[in-house]
């Protein structure tokens, strides 16, 4: 998959002119096509436009936008504004990083969660705040922590899960000759039903 991408890579850069106004586009569409910045795709961008490796890496390195690191299926953003560091912001990252394992910006060895320490997220009056994607998780505590696992636990199962549904369809007038008499109901009175039921499923 890593070559599949870096061979994609080579399409995206066909597409952009060889000078340096051109590394942040370019480097937001890798980070898109990969999850993430690996050293490879930094040096072929570099390659590509020119411009020497440090220069790509420092670009890499100075947004936040950009990680270096693949990213988990989840994002786990603990804020450490003002309003949630004075309720006890600090406290429920330590014990966010001691439940995953990691520390901010990292991820879990099972591509699972990634951790970051954010400013403010613009939910002051839940303070202390965590996100889980894009669950709130308000008025959060060290306790509460066990939550965010759960959050993303039943988001995936809500995802994946199936429910049957009832389909009822009406048979055309046309069509109700099929269930006339045959020689085997001779002389006995046959219904002539109107609707038949089908049990189908839904993937959500």
């Amino acid at each position: 998959m890593h070559r599949e991408c870096l061979r994609q890579l080579d399409d995206i850069l066909s597409r952009h002119d060889k000078n340096r106004s051109a590394l942040i586009p370019v480097i937001q569409e890798a980070q898109e096509l990969f999850g993430y910045l690996p050293r490879e795709a930094l040096l072929k961008v570099a390659a590509h436009l020119g411009v020497p490796a440090s220069a790509v890496y420092g670009v890499a390195t100075f947004y936040a936008q950009f990680y270096l690191t693949p990213r988990g299926r989840h994002r786990v953003k603990v804020c450490q504004g003002t309003a949630c560091h004075v309720r006890g912001g600090r406290s429920v990252l330590e014990a966010v990083k001691k439940q995953l394992g990691v520390g901010p910006g990292e991820t879990t060895p099972d591509q699972k969660f990634t951790l970051e320490r954010v400013a403010c997220v613009g939910s002051c009056s839940l303070a202390p705040v965590v996100l889980v994607d894009e669950k709130i998780l308000g008025g959060m505590t060290p306790d509460k922590v066990s939550r965010l696992t759960k959050a993303s636990t039943v988001k995936e199962r809500m995802r994946g899960r199936a429910f049957k549904i009832k389909m009822v369809f009406k048979i055309p007038a046309a069509h109700t000759a099929l269930f006339k008499e045959t020689p085997a109901h001779a002389g006995k009175p046959m219904p002539q039903p109107a609707f038949y039921s089908a049990i189908g499923q839904k993937q959500l």
